[in-house]
């Protein structure tokens, strides 16, 4: 069955007021605008986050030294610490972040050129050949 589209309702007369043509002064009176936007010097949300986790704060050791660390090193100390404690939610996520960034590390890898098989090398061999012998017709001078 297939669906009926409504019609946009058009205006039946010509006047500035009235059926499908509300006042302009009143015309959309729940909906407020932001014209002047954000202001340009204002953060967005990922960059004051990103400033907060790169900024230091004081930690106190179990020896009762006081020393400076990153808020990032902070969060992870405390994830890998509760993990260890026995908190299954927080090892599983440690565990996908670890495997996430190892296969990060393995698609940004470059293989090296020692690696390459002897097929490949005979593939290149030949191609080589070809290119660099001179065409029948010719004959060097």
């Amino acid at each position: 069955m297939a669906r009926r589209t409504r019609k946009p309702r058009q205006p039946t007369g010509d006047y500035e007021v009235g059926y499908c043509k509300p006042p302009i002064e009143t015309r959309f009176p729940n909906q407020f605008s932001n014209r002047k936007g954000r202001p340009k010097g204002s953060k967005s949300l990922a960059e004051l986050l990103e400033e907060i986790l790169d900024s230091t704060i004081d930690v106190r050791d179990r020896n009762g030294r006081v020393s400076k660390v990153k808020v990032k090193k902070a969060i992870a100390t405390k994830q890998v610490e509760a993990a260890l404690k026995g908190d299954v939610r927080t090892f599983l996520a440690i565990a996908k972040l670890l495997d996430r960034t190892a296969h990060a590390r393995d698609r940004d890898a470059v293989t090296p050129a020692e690696m390459s098989d002897a097929a490949d090398e005979a593939i290149i061999d030949a191609f080589l050949a070809r290119r660099l012998a001179p065409a029948d017709g010719e004959e060097g001078s």
